[in-house]
């Protein structure tokens, strides 16, 4: 079962199904780490599973550095920030990405979206992972990179396998 909420990882966990959880959808820090250990924790085994099975889809921005991650994260970073506020617009050059967001209430929001995705160097990314499917039972976990540069989004997907490969 999709879900991005808590009321979604009970009601996979009620029937007994598997559980893919959308973090590239739900922005809240906390709601992954949330809703997959309420999915665990409540687990009823069923005709499908005997045991939990939990998937996590999250954005994954890799650079050749930290700061080359955190540079064309900004694309994606200005979508949330629009998305959220309605409007639905285009990954653009992250040179002028967040140019415009100058008010401090805005940048502490878009520095918390930034939470729910793991943005580094392949080495940096791999810490992250390794961190997060220690501390979650975390049996798949999903990569969507949203980056304005067809390029560097290749980029990111090789070193995302590089990452994991180690």
């Amino acid at each position: 079962m999709l879900g991005t909420s808590n009321s979604s990882a009970l009601l996979a966990a009620e029937k007994g199904l598997p559980y893919a959880f959308a973090q590239f959808i739900n922005y809240q820090p906390g709601g992954m780490e949330q809703a997959v250990m309420l999915y665990v924790d409540n687990f009823k085994p069923s005709k499908y599973l005997d045991k939990p099975q939990v998937l996590v889809t999250m954005k994954i921005i890799v650079g050749d550095t930290d700061e080359e991650a955190e540079k064309i994260a900004e694309s994606a970073l200005r979508f949330n920030y629009y998305l959220q506020r309605g409007r639905l617009t285009r990954l653009v050059d992250p040179e002028i990405a967040l140019s415009h967001v100058l008010n401090p209430s805005d940048k502490r929001e878009i520095e918390a979206v930034k939470e729910t995705y793991i943005i580094g160097s392949k080495e940096t990314v791999a810490q992250k992972i390794k961190e997060l499917t220690n501390k979650f039972p975390i049996d798949e976990l999903m990569a969507i990179t949203p980056i304005y540069d067809f390029e560097k989004r290749k980029r990111s997907f090789e070193l995302l396998k590089e990452s994991v490969s180690d």
